[in-house]
Order: structure tokens, then sequence, then C-alpha cells
């Protein structure tokens, strides 16, 4: 997994995005993202409409052939965690500085403003206080 960069577009709407996340935001957040999931360590799923809307908009921006056939995954790390992803393939694009665990000092690596496209079963370690958008195929 090598980083790019995201393009303009793409990253102005990962602020905005980002900014739906409480735990994420560096303001007080009036109308905050919907939590669907929170797991017995904390680390918390976020979806809804408004934020699919958002994130729709974002895979628009990455090289994805078929955007209406993938999907998206909202995750907040509470805690330090391994995320496996069953699909063969997809973008990991971070929410936070340095989301990434283990990773080279290399310019971009576990950075804001980059992505991931993965083509394997990644196990990625992330850091606690994180957050990152899977997005992948249906």
């Amino acid at each position: 997994m090598r980083p790019q960069k995201l393009p303009p577009i793409a990253e102005n709407i990962r602020l905005e995005i980002k900014e739906k996340i409480p735990e994420l935001s560096k303001h007080t957040v009036e109308k905050p993202a919907e939590i669907l999931k929170i797991d017995e360590d904390g680390n918390k799923t976020y979806g809804g409409d408004v934020l699919a809307k958002q994130i729709s908009l974002l895979s628009g921006q990455l090289p994805i052939s078929d955007p209406e056939n993938w999907g998206y995954c909202l995750l907040y790390f509470a805690v330090p965690t391994i995320v496996t992803n069953k699909r063969e393939r997809g973008f990991f694009i971070p929410l936070s500085e340095k989301t990434l665990r283990g990773a080279v000092p290399e310019e971009g690596i576990s950075q804001e403003g980059f992505y991931f496209y993965f083509e394997s079963k990644p196990q990625l370690q992330v850091n606690s206080k994180t957050g990152a958008i899977y997005v992948v195929p249906r």
C-alpha cells in the first residue's frame, strides 16, 4: 500500500467529514454524524445520510470505475486496533495524523490528505484516538 495524495476537491470533502466526528473535530460539532455502533473497546462506526452523501462525493474523486457498486465504513478508534478488511481491494483514507501504527516514516505515510489503495486483505494497525474511512466494493 503506497500513499497517494488526495485530489484537492477530495481533501476539502475529507476535512468536512472530519468536522462531523466529535472526537476528531477541533470545534464543537453542532450536527455530528450518526453513531451506528460502539464496540466493547469504545471504537465507533459512524454513518447516516449526510455522511453517506459526503463520502459518495469523496469516493467520486477516487480512481473508481463503478462507484455505485462501492460502499463505505467510517471508523473512530478509541484504542489501538487491528483492522481487517475481508475485501480483496479498497481504499483507506485517514482522518487523523499518524493513523497507521508502525508505518515507515516516509512522506505521506499515516498522514492526512492521502489515501491508500489495497489489493489484498490487509491487516492494518491503527493508533488510538484516530479515524479513517474505508471505501470497498459491495
